[in-house]
């Protein structure tokens, strides 16, 4: 059985080829670089997504960063990058 990408999934029949730049472009290629590891592209994520206020990707996000950082380094990236939001 195929499984379904959670990109495919929200926005598939509606946006097809965003949906599949995103798991191509996105998650093939960016999170598969070298340059930084997944906890620190998870960390940067979400400190991102906080500070744009994004709290609906950040519900998405909790898992699997949760899964990629632990639950201790969350708190803290919310924490140190609150003062720098406004």
């Amino acid at each position: 059985m195929d499984e379904t990408s959670r990109a495919q999934q929200l926005m598939g029949d509606i946006a097809p080829k965003l949906a599949e730049l995103t798991d191509e472009v996105l998650f093939g290629d960016v999170w598969a670089r070298p340059g930084l590891s997944p906890r620190d592209r998870s960390l940067v994520t979400v400190a991102a997504l906080a500070t744009a206020g994004n709290t609906e990707q950040l519900t998405m996000l909790r898992a699997a960063a949760a899964r990629c950082c632990g639950r201790r380094p969350a708190p803290e990236v919310r924490t140190a990058g609150c003062r720098h939001r406004g």
